[in-house]
């Protein structure tokens, strides 16, 4: 057989690494117009809107970051997520040495590790009766 496109042995990724321009593709018809009526044609770099809806979107974490002014406050709403990630590392595995325990959630486990073991030992007794009960017939 053939390797299958975008595996790991054909070396190609459905990922790629390269960077996308955030710069607003300026209309090639515009600075050609321009320059047919003989007129200097300059348009300023825009950033273009998905960039910018992206950058709005991003979590962020500006506890180091002074407010320019009175009317802006440094965004903090991302950095309990970005302290998240900071636990795993470039391969993906976490790595347990920065990872704290909750007791919370241990207690819960315990609880509920007793809780099914118990319950599945009152279902084996109730069954085990059933099936002693169905041997020995009341009416005998």
């Amino acid at each position: 057989g053939t390797a299958l496109p975008y595996s790991a042995s054909s070396k190609n990724s459905l990922i790629t690494t390269d960077c996308v321009s955030c710069v607003e593709q300026e209309d090639p018809n515009r600075k050609a117009e321009a320059e047919a009526n003989g007129e200097y044609y300059y348009e300023e770099l825009k950033i273009s809107d998905a960039c910018t809806e992206m950058y709005e979107a991003a979590g962020k974490c500006e506890t180091n970051l002074a407010a320019t002014s009175k009317y802006t406050e440094a965004i903090t709403d991302a950095c309990s997520y970005i302290a998240g990630i900071k636990i795993s590392r470039s391969n993906g595995v976490l790595d347990k040495s920065m990872a704290k325990g909750s007791k919370v959630a241990t207690a819960f486990i315990v609880i509920f590790g007793v809780a099914f073991v118990g319950l599945a030992g009152f279902v084996y007794t109730l069954h085990k009766k059933i099936m002693d009960a169905k041997k020995a017939p009341l009416l005998d």
